[in-house]
């Protein structure tokens, strides 16, 4: 049986970043500036499948074995000085 032969679904991802600097000083330059992000990895929540079974005379042959993780989403505090 030739490598790649079954179709598979395609991979679908979209992660999203967005942030801000707050200033704590009048000037910009100088000073503690706090960052805020928010991190959100595969927000469309699509079910993403790695791996799939090979050995064809498995009963799960053809099937995905793990997936990529369902969404998540981080949030992050940074204090540049």
């Amino acid at each position: 049986m030739p490598r790649n032969l079954l179709p598979v679904p395609g991979l679908i991802g979209l992660d999203v970043n967005v942030s801000h600097d707050f200033v704590l000083s009048k000037s910009s330059k100088e000073g503690p500036r706090p960052i805020a992000s928010l991190k959100s990895f595969n927000v469309l929540n699509h079910e993403n499948d790695v791996t799939y079974i090979g050995v064809t005379t498995s009963l799960f042959f053809g099937h995905a074995v793990p997936g990529l993780p369902p969404r998540r989403m981080q949030l992050n505090l940074q204090f540049n000085f």
